[in-house]
């Protein structure tokens, strides 16, 4: 899936450009994306024992989607629509 991801980015570029008229807020569908990456990690860091300091860890992940969060700014070249329609 890896090698794929720059066929995605570049489609995501072609369709950019091509609806850039198209605007709908989609500030929900990110907050409930944001929401749900956070709820994943807390879920996944708390039943593995391989980590020392699990806050410690979260804390960091967390950090890494608030960054992500700032970073996405529209809809088509989102990882919000890279999940659901990828995964």
């Amino acid at each position: 899936m890896s090698w794929r991801i720059y066929g995605y980015a570049e489609y995501g570029i072609y369709l950019l450009s091509k609806f850039q008229d198209v605007q709908f807020d989609y500030s929900k569908q990110k907050e409930l994306f944001i929401q749900s990456l956070k709820q994943y990690i807390t879920d996944k860091v708390s039943v593995d024992f391989d980590i020392d300091d699990k806050v410690k860890f979260k804390n960091k992940l967390f950090e890494l989607v608030n960054k992500l969060d700032k970073g996405i700014d529209n809809y088509s070249l989102s990882c919000l629509n890279f999940e659901t329609t990828y995964y």
